[in-house]
C-alpha cells in the first residue's frame, strides 16, 4: 500500500502554475473551528524557508516562540521544545498530522525547487492518502504568501546619525538560484534595480528596498497581509523610520527646511536600535 501510494510522488521536472491557492484538502482538528486563508496562505510562504524537507515528521526553528506558539495554537496542532539557547522548534510527528501537512502544502508552493523537494520529503513519510499535484501557485500581492515569505528571510535596518542628520532605511533578503523570483518581485514593485549578484556567489540574488517608492510598496502590502510576531514589531518601529523620511522628502521637494529637535534625533536613534538589535519590548 505504501509503495504504491509514495509511487506517485516521484520526482518530475514538468509542472504547471494556478492563479490561486486551495486548501480545501485540508482537514482541521475537531477542537479547530475555522482557520483564515490569508494565515494559510503566510504558512505556505514561511515554510518554503524554514523547512529543510529533510527529516521524517516536520519540525521548524525559530527563535521567536511566541510566533512558534500562534503557528502551534491557530493549526491546532503540533508540540513546541527547546532546540537550544538562541531558538525553539515546532514540530509535528504524528502521522495523522503529518498527512494533513501534506494536504496543506500539496500543489500549494510558489517555488518549483520547493516542489521538488517536498516531493522527496513525502517519499520519506510512512505514508499518504493523496496523490501529488504538480503545480505550483504564481507569485502575486494579491495574498499573503510573500509576507510569510518576508517573516523567514528578509532583515529590516535602519541607520540615523546625529551628527550629520541623515538617515537611512532598507529591506532586504537573499535567494538562492531562483532569479524567475527575483524578477518577478522587481515586477510586481514596479521598481528597476532593486536586486543584484553577489560577486562570489553567481547564483545567489539579493533583493534590497531602498528607495521611498519601493518601501511605500512593501509597506502597503504588509498593512494588508502582517508579518506576525516580533517581526512585526520591528516592522512598525521601521515603519515609523520611513514616515520620516517620508517628510525630509516632501520638505525637500517644497523646498524648505525641515529641523529636528534633539528629543526626535534622540527618538530616531532609539528607534534604529530597535530594529537593527530586536531589543524591541
Amino acid at each position: 500500500m505504501k509503495n504504491s501510494i509514495l509511487r506517485d510522488y516521484k520526482q518530475s521536472t514538468e509542472y504547471y502554475q494556478i492563479n490561486c491557492f486551495n486548501f480545501d484538502d485540508f482537514i482541521l482538528p475537531d477542537h479547530k473551528k475555522e482557520i483564515s486563508h490569508s494565515f494559510l496562505e503566510w504558512f505556505v510562504g514561511f515554510v518554503e524557508v524554514k523547512f529543510e524537507f529533510q527529516t521524517r515528521g516536520f519540525e521548524i526553528l525559530d527563535n521567536d516562540i511566541q510566533l512558534l506558539h500562534k503557528i502551534r495554537t491557530t493549526l491546532g496542532f503540533g508540540k513546541i521544545t527547546v532546540y537550544n539557547q538562541q531558538c525553539w522548534k515546532y514540530s509535528v510527528r504524528k502521522q495523522k498530522w503529518v498527512d494533513q501537512l501534506i494536504h496543506l502544502f500539496n500543489g500549494n508552493f510558489v517555488l518549483k525547487n520547493t516542489l521538488n523537494k517536498f516531493n522527496r520529503w513525502v517519499n520519506k513519510q510512512k505514508k499518504t492518502e493523496k496523490k501529488k499535484k504538480q503545480q505550483c501557485v504564481k507569485f502575486s500581492l494579491k495574498n499573503a504568501w510573500f509576507s510569510g515569505f518576508i517573516q523567514a528571510k528578509a532583515k529590516f535596518n535602519a541607520s540615523f546619525s546625529i551628527n550629520s542628520k541623515n538617515i537611512s532605511s532598507s529591506v532586504y533578503f537573499s535567494i538562492s538560484g531562483n532569479q524567475t523570483l527575483c524578477h518577478e518581485i522587481e515586477k510586481l514593485f514596479m521598481i528597476t534595480g532593486i536586486f543584484y549578484h553577489y560577486k562570489k556567489k553567481p547564483k545567489q540574488y539579493k533583493i534590497i528596498f531602498i528607495n521611498l517608492p519601493a518601501q511605500k510598496q512593501l509597506i502597503d502590502y504588509l498593512f494588508n497581509f502582517p508579518v506576525l510576531g516580533q517581526q512585526y514589531k520591528t516592522f512598525y518601529c521601521w515603519w515609523r523610520i520611513y514616515l520620516y523620511r517620508q517628510e525630509r522628502a516632501l520638505a525637500k521637494e517644497c523646498q524648505r527646511s525641515y529641523v529636528s529637535s534633539l528629543k526626535q534625533q534622540k527618538k530616531l536613534k532609539r528607534l534604529c536600535s530597535q530594529i537593527n538589535y530586536g531589543n524591541i519590548g
